[in-house]
């Protein structure tokens, strides 16, 4: 009982940071639970490529970072753990197939999924494999965490086999799945006890995060691709219909939703919240601000590719990548862009924010390190 309790409290501990958004950590997709894509404080006013990392060919995985060590999977199947600092590697673990998902950096653990449908539980220090779960088909968006007030810890994350799965996150056994009417393509939102899962079905499903059991259901009339983010009770998505929705979660009903364009481009990529705010790009290189009480658009920015990755709002600035190969540091207030740095390649990751260090990942296989200009 006392090594169970441990293993608790320990977990406890790490769910906490997480929550907390502890600003030198972004451990798992979208930087936590409620995956809002934001931080409080503000990154660097000029920023510099520091490092740089060759994690594969083609596209590498979205990056997490927790305790001065960054996890990105990559299109060979290598998960790489890197020193933050310098971009050293630490250790490399190969999987069965490639790795698009943002790992999920918890307890001394890591959890990432596969192309080739399988969960990887690994030894966070070590690399060293600790159990595989096998889906029917692959896993692109990355699991979240559970923290039950009794009972072992477990892992939630949706599958392109049409199941999202609930596992034990100790040993790896299935506590329960749900299926939906397509893929589940993005990392579901966990919120207290609740689950929130968006699907390609165009259903937002609110679920029992201890059984599994359907709390809501809404149709949003179109594709939900990307991470819903939650904040203050509401739910905020984009579609592939081209509309940005928000969801009152306790009531399961929709509050407003909004065409910013018309005929404008898909959503796929998530929103980020803060401040009373929502941002969320689109494939018709827009970035979009909206109020988040009534969904009023409050600027857009313009920028030279497509935006189908998730921006991150950092203290008064918003960071967007581009198809363009460019990071776009957008002030809040205004929409205004301070800064741009060509990264040199699509960049085709969500940002990843931990203290004044932003990493993104981009098709030419690269994770790029960006932070102050060296002394």
């Amino acid at each position: 009982m006392r090594r169970l309790m441990t293993g608790l409290a320990a977990w406890a501990w790490a769910a906490g940071a997480i929550w907390a958004g502890e600003p030198s950590s972004w451990p798992m997709d979208r930087g936590g639970p409620e995956l809002q894509g934001w931080v409080g404080r503000s990154v660097p006013a000029r920023l510099e490529v520091r490092w740089s990392f060759r994690a594969g060919k083609g596209a590498v995985g979205s990056p997490s970072v927790l305790n001065d060590r960054v996890y990105v999977g990559s299109d060979t199947g290598a998960l790489h753990c890197l020193d933050a600092r310098d971009g050293s590697e630490r250790w490399r673990y190969q999987a069965d197939d490639a790795l698009e998902a943002a790992p999920l950096v918890t307890a001394g653990r890591v959890f990432v999924g596969s192309n080739g449908g399988r969960m990887h539980a690994l030894d966070a220090r070590s690399g060293r494999a600790l159990w595989t779960f096998a889906a029917a088909d692959r896993i692109v968006g990355g699991a979240n965490h559970i923290a039950l007030p009794e009972g072992q810890p477990r892992i939630v994350f949706g599958s392109h086999d049409m199941h999202l799965y609930c596992l034990d996150a100790g040993s790896g056994e299935k506590a329960w799945a749900v299926e939906a009417d397509n893929f589940l393509n993005a990392t579901p939102s966990v919120s207290g006890n609740r689950v929130i899962a968006g699907g390609c079905d165009g259903i937002l499903r609110l679920l029992s995060a201890l059984d599994g059991r359907a709390l809501g259901a809404i149709e949003i009339g179109s594709y939900i691709a990307a991470p819903v983010a939650l904040m203050g009770g509401r739910a905020y998505l984009g579609h592939y219909g081209g509309e940005v929705v928000c969801v009152d979660l306790d009531r399961a009903a929709v509050l407003w939703r909004v065409a910013p364009a018309a005929g404008g481009g898909a959503f796929l990529a998530p929103p980020c919240v803060g401040g009373g705010k929502v941002v969320i790009g689109s494939e018709n290189r827009r970035l979009y601000c909206f109020g988040a009480e009534t969904g009023e658009l409050l600027w857009t920015f313009r920028a030279r590719g497509g935006i189908t990755t998730g921006a991150v709002i950092a203290g008064d600035h918003c960071l967007a990548g581009g198809a363009d190969g460019r990071l776009y540091v957008v002030r809040m207030a205004d929409g205004v862009a301070t800064s741009t740095y060509d990264i040199g390649a699509a960049i085709s990751t969500s940002i990843a924010v931990a203290g004044e260090w932003v990493f993104v990942g981009a098709e030419d296989g690269v994770l790029y390190a960006l932070g102050a200009p060296a002394p």
